[in-house]
């Protein structure tokens, strides 16, 4: 059993997913080493637990003792399983679909729960379960985000995932050694499903940011640019400091809806017993914007809402650029993306846009902005975006490391640049969309910054970033 107890302790530091370790894969060759050996030993015990020539108390001994042993046997056989799993997850060449890895987790926790019965066994099989469920949520919440776009039930797969984590947080440093030692920090596990869960959050205030801004604004009670710029990556902000640097006119992530039942807004649809079938979606509201700048929201709040605000609001210090295309927390320059990075908010920058600067200066909360009434640039790009989606449907899916880009203008016309789009999905129902009002090409300043950020941006909404952490440093 001391291998055993070994190759538990070892499954738990990720050290056979590093490079020397997979092309010898000495832990998966010691799991299966034990799986042998525990038939060898099982087959004895069994023997005398079912013999009738052996007195009581040693039949119960062997009996104990081969449940032992089949209990141990499922468990090295669902470490072979989970290590299976996370060299998938490690691979960028992986074309992950969520609904089969939710089946696959199913699987192997009705087996730890149905198999694993042994008391001695009882930690570890507190351990494994913990992992299973917090994966399991996790795996649940990033489907519900990216697939079907359902807020209600995405936050409370992560707040549970979270919640796990913090009790076996507590268990692992209550019987890991002395106080104050946090063995936990000590345990690669831990520390990845700890990143993954920010990962989510993260995520999760870019693709329900109208929701979560709309939330602050009929309330006043959250202060949403706070709480994101704490996050490890604040998307918002990084995504500002990105518009502003290249003098983008439009930037939006466009959800693909076609196909999703009971869509809203919101991300959620309290049900109307009076309606026997939801509104279905057509035409241009098959393709929702869940994130632009300027920031713009079609959903109207009650007026109500925005007197609340009237005393803490403040307008631009510039009255030629319109404040109302982005937060008053923007960026003062361009930030790298870095999942360890955490932004702070300048008070005096500003996003403009050409289409909005002659608006009046609108304002701006404490913490984000109100929602850019005139909603013109959504008529002026919209139409166009949704073709080109349309049209390079096929080249976005594959998701390729350049954006498509196209250009609208008139070669021979001296004083009209045009209109240059870059497209490229972040996740497989949601694109990223640049505008910019003059031509760019290839491999200039602008064009070399939007490969960066669509490389970024995609590697991080993708969670290729976080799956790649699993791999150990050598």
């Amino acid at each position: 059993m001391g291998t055993f107890v070994d190759a538990d302790e070892l499954y738990y530091h990720f050290s056979y997913l590093s490079p020397k370790n997979i092309r010898r894969d000495t832990l998966g060759a010691m799991h299966y080493s034990l799986m042998e050996e525990f038939q060898k030993c099982l087959q004895p015990f069994e023997l005398h637990a079912k013999s009738s020539t052996l007195p009581l108390p040693r039949r119960k001994e062997a009996e104990y003792f081969a449940k032992l042993i089949l209990d141990a046997s499922y468990i090295v056989k669902t470490h072979i399983q989970m290590m299976s799993l996370y060299r998938t997850l490690s691979s960028p060449q992986s074309n992950l679909v969520y609904v089969e890895l939710i089946k696959f987790l199913d699987k192997i926790e009705r087996q730890v729960n149905t198999h694993v019965t042994h008391p001695e066994l009882a930690n570890i099989k507190t351990n494994i379960n913990t992992e299973l469920f917090i994966l399991h949520k996790l795996f649940l919440a990033e489907a519900q985000m990216t697939m079907n776009h359902q807020f209600r039930e995405t936050i409370f797969n992560i707040y549970q995932s979270r919640a796990d984590l913090v009790i076996w947080k507590t268990r692992l440093d209550r019987e890991g050694g002395k106080p104050g030692q946090n063995p936990h920090l000590k345990i690669p596990v831990y520390l990845w499903l700890n990143e993954f869960i920010n990962t989510m959050l993260a995520k999760m205030t870019l693709i329900f940011y109208k929701p979560l801004w709309r939330q602050e604004r009929l309330t006043g009670h959250v202060d949403m640019r706070a709480n994101v710029s704490k996050l490890e990556l604040a998307y918002p902000n990084m995504i500002e400091g990105f518009f502003q640097k290249t003098d983008c006119n439009f930037f939006c992530l466009v959800l693909e809806a076609e196909g999703l039942s009971g869509y809203s807004p919101d991300g959620y649809v309290c049900p109307d017993p009076t309606d026997l079938e939801p509104e279905q979606l057509a035409g241009m509201k098959l393709y929702p914007i869940l994130y632009s700048i300027p920031y713009i929201d079609e959903v109207p709040l009650p007026s109500s809402s925005f007197s609340s605000f009237s005393t803490s609001s403040s307008f631009s210090s510039s009255s030629t650029t319109s404040s109302s295309s982005s937060s008053s927390g923007t960026p003062s320059s361009h930030q790298s993306f870095s999942a360890t990075s955490v932004m702070t908010p300048s008070s005096s920058a500003t996003v403009t846009s050409s289409s909005a600067s002659s608006q009046a200066p609108h304002p701006t909360t404490a913490s984000g902005p109100f929602p850019f009434s005139d909603t013109r640039l959504l008529g002026e790009h919209l139409p166009s975006i949704v073709v080109l989606l349309e049209d390079n449907a096929e080249e976005l899916a594959q998701f390729r490391p350049r954006p498509v880009c196209v250009w609208f203008g008139n070669e021979r016309a001296q004083h009209d640049p045009g209109i240059t789009y870059y497209l490229f999905k972040v996740t497989p129902k949601v694109t990223a969309v640049c505008v910019y009002k003059r031509r760019i090409k290839e491999g200039d300043s602008t064009d070399t910054h939007v490969c960066e950020v669509a490389s970024a941006l995609t590697a991080h909404l993708r969670n290729l970033r976080v799956y790649s952490k699993l791999i150990p440093r050598e």
